[in-house]
């Protein structure tokens, strides 16, 4: 897999307005890219923002990585438990980020 394009963040906050490198990654997905990020509190810090944006890019069919999970990249052969398992998963990254 390789980066047709690669945005560095350089700030950092809860607030996107002010985060101009996440939201020109945000409109540069197409259908069937991958998001990737190095950890899912790189979304945000509050639940549901998180919980709004992954919703975003699962409408827009892009795939979101989280390099520190490598568990969320790997696909099990039950299709309803895979995306069962990836949606627990990322709820409980999205918690514990909220909650530290």
């Amino acid at each position: 897999m390789s980066a047709e394009k690669i945005f560095i963040e350089k700030k950092s906050g809860a607030d996107f307005a002010h985060r101009m490198e996440f939201l020109k990654a945000l409109d540069f997905v197409r259908e069937e890219d991958y998001f990737m990020v190095e950890v899912i509190n790189r979304l945000g810090w509050d639940y549901e923002k998180i919980l709004k944006i992954v919703s975003q890019l699962k409408k827009r069919k892009v795939v979101l990585l989280a390099t520190s999970a490598p568990l969320q990249s790997e696909t099990l052969d039950d299709l309803l438990l895979d995306c069962f398992v990836k949606d627990l998963i990322l709820q409980l990254f999205a918690m514990i980020t909220e909650k530290e």
